[in-house]
C-alpha cells in the first residue's frame, strides 16, 4: 500500500474503495474532524448503498470521529492499531459504536 499523507487523498481512496453492497439499507451521517495543519472537517453520508463525502459540519451526526492529523495518518497507513488508538484516547468517537465497526466493513482495504 502506498504511504498516504494527504487527507484529501485518503478521502478519495475511501470513495474509490467503498463497497455499496455492504452499505445496503444503511442510513448514517458521520462527522469527521481531523485536527491540525492539513486537517479539517468533513461529513460522510451513507444512504442505502450510496456514499458522499463533503467538506463541512452537520448537527447531530450518528457518529462523530475526531483525531489529530498525525494519528489519522498513523491509522490509515496501518502504523497505529484502531483499537489501541481508541483505548489510548488518540481518537475520539461519539455515537453508535456499532456503526463505527460496521463502517469498517463498507470499504475494501487497498493493498
Amino acid at each position: 500500500m502506498q504511504h498516504l499523507n494527504s487527507v484529501e487523498e485518503v478521502l478519495k481512496l475511501a470513495e474509490e474503495n467503498f463497497v455499496p453492497e455492504q452499505a445496503k439499507g444503511a442510513d448514517a451521517t458521520v462527522q469527521l474532524r481531523i485536527k491540525g495543519k492539513g486537517g479539517g472537517e468533513w461529513v460522510v453520508r451513507i444512504h442505502d448503498g450510496q456514499m458522499t463525502i463533503t467538506p463541512g459540519t452537520v448537527e447531530e451526526p450518528d457518529l462523530f470521529f475526531e483525531t489529530s492529523v498525525k494519528n489519522f495518518f498513523a491509522l490509515v497507513n496501518r502504523e497505529l492499531d484502531p483499537m489501541k488508538a481508541y483505548i489510548l484516547r488518540k481518537v475520539r468517537f461519539e455515537g453508535s459504536k456499532t456503526l463505527a465497526f460496521h463502517l469498517a466493513t463498507m470499504f475494501r482495504m487497498p493493498e
